[in-house]
C-alpha cells in the first residue's frame, strides 16, 4: 500500500473514533439524565428531606414519572372541602407557572455546574423529548383541588435558560 493511502486511512479512523465516542458520551448523558428523572420517587421514599417534619404531618407529596411525564401529587392530609378557599385560589392564580417555576429552580444547579456542552444536550433533550410535568393539588380523599400542566420547554423559564446559555 502506498503512504498517502495509509495516511488517509489513519486520519480517518481516529475522526470516527474522536467523533463517534463524542456521540456515546451525548448518548450516556441523555440516559443518565433519564434514569436520575426516573429515580427521583425512590430517592423521595429512602430520604426524609424532601419536607420539614412540621410541614409532613399535613403534607403528603408524591412525584410519579412516567418518563416523559412527571406528576407531583400535593395531598393536603387534614383538608376535607371539595374547592380551595378564595385566598388559597388567589395565591394559586397569582403564582401561574408553578410547575415550570419549581421543575427550573429545581435544576438550577446543574445548569449552573454542567459545561456548556451539558446544559445543551440537557435543554435539547426537554425539548426533543417533549417532557411534560403536572402538578396536582388534592384533598384529604383524593379530589384535586388544583391542577396545573406545562410542556417544559414551553416554559418561560426554559426560554430564559437557552438565552443565558447562548449569552455566556
Amino acid at each position: 500500500m502506498n503512504k498517502p493511502l495509509m495516511m488517509i486511512i489513519a486520519v480517518l479512523i481516529i475522526l470516527i473514533g474522536f467523533f463517534g465516542y463524542r456521540h456515546y458520551q451525548d448518548n450516556k448523558f441523555k440516559e443518565d439524565f433519564r434514569k436520575s428523572i426516573q429515580s427521583v420517587p425512590e430517592k423521595m421514599r429512602t430520604s426524609n428531606t424532601i419536607l420539614p417534619p412540621q410541614m409532613a404531618k399535613f403534607i403528603k407529596l408524591d412525584i410519579l414519572v412516567n418518563y416523559p411525564n412527571i406528576v407531583y401529587y400535593i395531598d393536603v392530609k387534614e383538608f376535607k372541602e371539595k374547592t380551595l378557599p378564595s385566598d388559597a385560589k388567589a395565591v394559586f392564580n397569582q403564582d401561574e407557572g408553578m410547575v415550570c417555576k419549581s421543575f427550573f429552580s429545581a435544576i438550577q444547579n446543574l445548569m449552573i455546574s454542567g459545561s456548556k456542552h451539558e446544559q445543551k444536550l440537557f435543554l435539547e433533550l426537554i425539548k426533543t423529548e417533549n417532557i411534560r410535568a403536572d402538578l396536582k393539588l388534592r384533598n384529604a380523599f383524593g379530589e384535586n383541588l388544583y391542577t396545573e400542566s406545562a410542556i417544559l420547554a414551553q416554559c418561560p423559564e426554559y426560554t430564559n435558560a437557552i438565552y443565558t446559555m447562548n449569552n455566556n
